[in-house]
């Protein structure tokens, strides 16, 4: 936890436990800083292009923040952005600044050192990334920063907007009714003791679970929580990443389900009999429940992105496999191409346009966007929504594929896609692009790892970043997060899962 995570945890914690010293704290807090070297630096900073690091696939732009805390230390918070856009956060600590030099001095947690000089004009930073020891720096990279008045300080750095005093605090809602189709109700009507509710609200506040965006919860079937953070709203898309794929496993299995009573067990390639593909013994057998279960693994890249539909399926399909069709669970980006192109096959539509026809515009989902890759929809991710639409789409499957008065998906493929088929490892199980925990899955977050006796059967589409899509039947509960926790060494990303099991599962029991 960075230094100003563990204020803004520290203000929560007053503004929580009603502390004796709240008054003072307020007067404190809202005491003006008047030094003149902390209104000369602070601000936000980000760093020129031509200094920003270019890496093979992706651009990422240091960004900085410096401002005074209420003991006018001054305080510094970074990040990177990538076209723009928040990409994971840059740790910083111990900022030191010589006024007289111009000099100003911090460091991250990777162990490195920047070093750099304000301008005449306070308007630009001139300085050097170094490894190494304070007394054996050696210089890595130039690194120079401008002002950025541009940038929306919110939506960097900021879960909640403080209060005038500077504290930090939450207050529940009710989430407001829209016509939707979703029905709203206070939480309150479903929790025993509401501190719970309030204590892990600060620790969302305080980022103990990452950089978490939105959190909804539907109890019921009625929404009561929708909490939104870093600027966020009810109307803003977020890129869902690898929930996409739960989606077109959905999609596949109403497509096939049109043309008859689908068997998964028949082979891939009966899928295209007006294609010649002319596989081999190993590859003709492969059928797509080893697909729809990610139990083949395809050795190839994704040069068959932007082919038409029987040039992608051939390359996919001739490519050699790691492994033997069945063998084992192998997570890939092939398996869902190919889910797409039997939706192509049985309706003659792409899966966007499919998707828009027989799933988004029956349940009035319309503020969307489906990525496209080299002029191919994509089906391993890039389907951007709003989080109460992940929310429709966790009903959807929590209602047996029903939709208010219309089966919108089958109840039987409802059944058969998120039950568990195979083991991805001794934390999860997959279903057809639905991921599966149970009270037989271990707890990786636990030092001993072992699996919780009182852990709910939950069914969950997963997506880069914290993107998640929780059904818990038993309770009749759907939980939705949205995150930027890019960071993979970090772990926060995963730090979703014990979350709701451990915190917010046990609030509605």
């Amino acid at each position: 936890m960075n230094t100003l995570q563990v204020i803004i945890w520290g203000i929560c914690l007053l503004a929580f436990c009603n502390c004796t010293n709240e008054k003072e704290a307020a007067k404190e807090s809202a005491t003006p800083i008047t030094k003149q070297h902390y209104v000369s630096i602070d601000g936000l900073w980000k760093s020129t292009s031509e200094t920003a690091l270019h890496l093979p696939s992706i651009t990422l732009q240091p960004v900085i923040h410096i401002q005074g805390n209420l003991q006018n230390d001054l305080i510094i918070q970074g990040c990177f952005l990538a076209a723009d856009k928040y990409m994971n956060s840059w740790k910083l600590s111990e900022l030191e600044f010589i006024e007289e030099d111009r000099e100003i001095i911090f460091h991250d947690q990777e162990g490195s050192t920047y070093i750099g000089h304000v301008n005449e004009g306070w308007d630009s930073i001139s300085g050097m990334v170094y490894s190494g020891y304070p007394d054996e720096l050696v210089a890595e990279d130039r690194l120079d920063f401008i002002r950025a008045e541009n940038l929306d300080i919110q939506y960097l750095f900021m879960p909640k907007l403080p209060e005038k005093d500077g504290s930090i605090s939450y207050t529940y809602r009710q989430p407001e009714g829209h016509e939707d189709g979703i029905k709203t109700g206070s939480v309150f009507e479903h929790i025993k003791d509401p501190g719970l509710l309030s204590e892990f609200m600060a620790e969302v506040i305080g980022q103990e679970y990452g950089r978490l965006e939105s959190l909804l919860v539907v109890k019921d079937r009625q929404l009561v929580l929708e909490e939104y953070f870093y600027g966020y709203d009810e109307n803003r898309t977020h890129d869902i990443h690898s929930c996409t794929k739960s989606i077109v496993s959905l999609l596949t299995g109403l497509a096939i389900s049109e043309n008859g009573n689908p068997d998964v067990n028949q082979s891939i390639a009966s899928f295209f009999p007006e294609m010649d593909l002319n596989l081999d013994d190993k590859h003709s057998r492969i059928t797509l429940h080893q697909v729809l279960t990610m139990t083949v693994a395809f050795q190839t890249d994704d040069s068959y992105l932007g082919l038409e539909q029987e040039g992608l399926v051939k390359q996919i399909l001739h490519s050699p496999l790691e492994m033997a069709a069945g063998e084992q669970f192998s997570y890939n980006s092939e398996c869902p191409y190919l889910l797409g192109a039997i939706i192509y096959a049985n309706t003659g539509q792409e899966v966007d346009t499919y998707a828009k026809e027989k799933l988004f515009d029956p349940m009035g989902i319309t503020n969307y966007q489906w990525d496209k890759e080299k002029g191919t929809p994509c089906c391993q991710a890039h389907i951007h929504l709003t989080p109460r639409d992940m929310a429709r789409i966790g009903l959807l499957v929590l209602n047996e594929g029903w939709w208010k008065d219309q089966q919108i998906i089958p109840e039987s493929w409802i059944h058969e896609s998120t039950k568990p088929h195979v083991s991805e490892s001794e934390f999860f199980d997959y279903g057809y692009q639905w991921w599966h925990r149970s009270r037989s899955n271990k707890s990786w977050w636990k030092e001993d790892h072992s699996p919780s006796e009182s852990e709910h059967e939950m069914v969950h589409a997963m997506g880069w970043g914290g993107q998640y899509i929780f059904i818990v039947r038993d309770l009749n509960l759907v939980l939705i997060t949205t995150a930027s926790d890019y960071d993979e060494s970090s772990g926060e990303a995963f730090s979703k899962v014990p979350m709701v099991i451990e915190k917010i599962v046990p609030m509605f029991e």
